[in-house]
Order: structure tokens, then C-alpha cells, then sequence
């Protein structure tokens, strides 16, 4: 199959990639987890997923084999980049930050799992300003709901072409799901106007907007 290659980083952003490999492995994809095999995840559903690749035989290659597998490859492989979800605070450094470095020299396409490493979720920018890095991926699926860190500043650059997955969760009336208004969605709530019609009876309009 496609050979992979999968960023895994230590939070529930590499949970969600190692789910991705067991199906992938499932499919007959030669896939290779890089990650660091010495930190166990904190969260109880990242740990959880961990010990089921563990427990299959799966294993963790370093991140600092990454350049070398690339160059190797005859063609560029897919790279999956689950290294750093939405909860990222800080600039990435050390190995991670050298992977992405990689990445960025390479021409293979990458698949981010919920948002770009590096990417802030709210704003677009990366986290960390000049001190950061953030993968450059070429597709993004994100999970339940869209992001405006996607859409906004360095987001549409970094993110790719984006895909909204609700991974079949229900997001009741109390839980804003984030959503991209586009202009199907303003074609569908405006009304259509008479040729006659003026500011007078057009209705009214709200604008929210601003910075915190």
C-alpha cells in the first residue's frame, strides 16, 4: 500500500494519528509511527490508544529519522502530522521543531489531524510568534467543529485544504459549533428582494465583531 509516514506527538492530537495508523495498518499500508517511545501520554485517552498500538507490536521510530526516510523514499510518502493539537501553548522546539523544519524542505504532502502543529486554533498565528514553528500542511481535517485559527491570519496557508469531519457527535443548542459562513450559507437566510426595495425595507443588520 501507500507508504506513511506518522508524526506522533505525546497529547490526545497523537492519539487521534495512532487510531488512524491502526486502521491504516488494518488496510495493508506500510505505515512508520515516529515519536518519542519514552513518554507516555497523560491523558487517559491518548494512554489508552498507546498501549493498544503497544500491545498490536507497534513501535516508535525517532523523529530525527525523518530526513533520512524522505530522501530515501522513491516518491514522496504521505506524512500524517499528529504532533500538537489545539491545547499547544508554547513554541515547539527540540526534535519536533526539527521535524517540522524537515518538512518544510520536503515536497511530500501532509496530512494535519485536527489543526496544522504549531497553528493556534483561535487566532491563525503560530504559537510562539517569530520563536515558533508550525507545520505547512496540504490538507487538514479537523474534528466536530471548524476552527477560526483555520480560516484567519496564516491559518488558510498552513492548513491546506480543509475538511470538517463531526465525527458523529451532537452539539447541542448550548455548544457553539464553529461553522464557516460562506455564501451558500447567507444564500439560504437572506431574503430575495423586491426591485423596487430601498435601505427602508431591506431590514436591519447586526454586526458582531472586534477583538477581545
Amino acid at each position: 500500500g501507500l507508504p506513511i509516514e506518522v508524526l506522533v506527538g505525546s497529547g490526545n492530537n497523537g492519539g487521534d494519528a495512532l487510531v488512524a495508523v491502526m486502521h491504516l495498518v488494518e488496510r495493508g499500508h506500510a505505515v512508520v509511527v515516529r515519536g518519542d517511545a519514552s513518554r507516555e501520554p497523560l491523558a487517559a485517552d491518548a494512554l489508552a490508544v498507546h498501549r493498544q498500538w503497544r500491545a498490536r507490536g507497534g513501535g516508535f521510530e525517532p523523529l530525527s529519522g525523518l530526513a533520512d526516510a524522505l530522501a530515501r523514499a522513491p516518491s514522496a510518502p504521505l506524512v500524517i502530522d499528529g504532533l500538537f493539537g489545539i491545547g499547544l501553548t508554547r513554541p515547539i522546539g527540540g526534535e519536533a521543531a526539527k521535524a517540522i523544519a524537515v518538512l518544510g524542505q520536503s515536497d511530500a504532502p501532509v496530512l494535519a489531524v485536527d489543526i496544522a502543529s504549531g497553528l493556534d486554533a483561535d487566532r491563525g498565528v503560530v504559537v510562539g510568534g517569530a520563536a515558533g514553528v508550525a507545520v505547512s500542511a496540504t490538507h487538514t481535517c479537523t474534528f466536530i467543529a471548524d476552527k477560526p485559527g483555520l480560516r484567519t491570519a496564516d491559518g488558510p496557508r498552513l492548513s491546506g485544504t480543509i475538511e470538517c469531519d463531526g465525527l458523529g457527535v451532537a452539539v447541542g443548542s448550548d455548544v457553539p459549533q464553529g461553522v464557516l459562513i460562506d455564501t451558500d450559507h447567507v444564500r439560504r437566510i437572506t431574503r430575495r428582494r423586491a426591485p423596487t426595495g430601498h435601505k427602508g425595507t431591506f431590514g436591519s443588520v447586526l454586526v458582531i465583531g472586534g477583538a477581545p
